[in-house]
């Protein structure tokens, strides 16, 4: 009973303690071992702050009365293991324990720029859904949107080509393949205006150490290229394709989604390319046709571009 005491009153005294901080205080001055659960339940048993209603019910019967009609939404930020910060968000049914959503965002994006840019995909990913949306002829088509796909489309863009980007995928990925940029392909796409932005949304390494605990095995140094970018960019695939994305945006460009190409047919002059969003198709004529899809073609059925090009 004075173990009990003695929790009751410290928590009296302090009612910014915690469980734990309590715990340790109770070993520090009797000198028994005590878990911070025993401190919980005792407090749960015999602390009543001031003020406190004992005849109400408890927050968490209110909350259980309510459980089929409420969703939680919880915002974290995480970071990943290049060091880089990123948006996470997740909306779960109470009742059915369903997730009903879950997002991942760069954390330099801002949350208001986040929300816009979901919305905006949401919409375009719904109006894509009619294949009438599409042209029935370009000058190129690019199968895929990964950063090939939109390097070589913002190109076109800014040449006055006419193209046409489509991809099976509903929704660009969020997750990444390859977390390095070298520094000639970062020369390449000085002529984007691209390169700025992704130093800032980067790690720049001039030096890759590789190393086991303390002991360095070898050092790469990439600091002494003969270059305006002497060191390897870190930055996570799916970031960079944002950053190709949202400047393809910016000049006019877009993204059809969810389109699969299912056939291709070589004619005189053109080339008959097969889209497919569900079980409506429909055929669209370019002269020239790109296939950076992938090596199992992530916008196509296994082997059509390839086999077919």
């Amino acid at each position: 009973m004075e173990l009990i005491a003695a929790i009751v009153e410290m928590k009296r005294r302090n009612p910014r303690f915690g469980c734990v901080r309590i715990a340790r205080q109770i070993c520090h001055a009797f000198g028994i071992e005590i878990d911070k659960d025993v401190v919980r339940r005792v407090l749960a048993k015999h602390h009543r702050p001031d003020g406190y209603d004992v005849t109400g019910p408890s927050w968490l019967t209110f909350v259980g009365h309510l459980e089929d009609s409420l969703w939680s939404a919880d915002l974290f930020c995480v970071d990943s293991i290049l060091l880089r910060s990123h948006w996470g968000i997740a909306v779960m049914d109470v009742f059915t324990r369903r997730i009903i959503g879950f997002r991942v965002a760069p954390a330099y994006q801002g949350l208001s720029q986040l929300y816009r840019a979901c919305d905006q995909e949401q919409h375009l990913t719904s109006a894509a859904r009619d294949t009438g949306s599409l042209p029935a002829s370009t000058e190129v088509m690019i199968v895929g949107a990964g950063p090939t796909d939109l390097v070589v489309a913002s190109i076109l863009v800014k040449r006055g080509i006419p193209f046409l980007v489509v991809d099976k995928l509903a929704e660009r990925g969020n997750a990444s393949r390859a977390c390095v940029v070298h520094a000639r392909t970062l020369e390449v796409l000085e002529e984007l205006a691209v390169t700025g932005r992704m130093r800032t949304a980067g790690h720049v390494v001039p030096i890759f150490t590789i190393r086991d605990r303390d002991r360095v095995f070898a050092d790469v140094r990439f600091d002494r290229l003969p270059t305006r970018y002497p060191y390897t960019l870190m930055i996570p695939q799916n970031v960079t394709e944002a950053l190709l994305l949202q400047h393809l945006r910016e000049m006019g460009g877009e993204v059809h989604r969810p389109y699969a190409v299912t056939d291709l047919r070589q004619e005189t002059d053109s080339v008959a390319v097969t889209v497919a969003v569900g079980e409506r198709v429909r055929t669209v004529r370019a002269r020239y046709v790109i296939g950076a899809d992938g090596l199992w073609n992530a916008g196509a059925a296994p082997g059509t571009i390839r086999a077919l090009s």
